[in-house]
């Protein structure tokens, strides 16, 4: 998954699929100077930006995955203003 704009890596966990971190899985948040995009069911263990990285629209920040309550590898993307 690439960033879909410039910001701060601020948070990033690494949570089984069976429900320690229920609908979301493995996710990845970037806050921007206007708003906060939301990186949800991320593959486990895909060491790409670190927490607090600077990171730049189109930045490498993860692999699509199948983590938390999903039934197939996907994206769940969220934009929050």
């Amino acid at each position: 998954m690439f960033t879909t704009h410039d910001g701060t890596l601020y948070r990033k966990e690494d949570r089984d699929a069976d429900g320690n971190f229920i609908w979301c899985g493995r996710y990845a948040i970037v806050e921007g100077t206007n708003y906060i995009t939301v990186y949800c069911h991320l593959q486990l263990y895909s060491k790409c930006a670190v927490d607090g990285a600077e990171v730049k629209t189109g930045e490498l920040i993860g692999y699509m995955g199948s983590t938390g309550d999903s039934s197939g590898p996907h994206l769940h993307y969220t934009i929050k203003n």
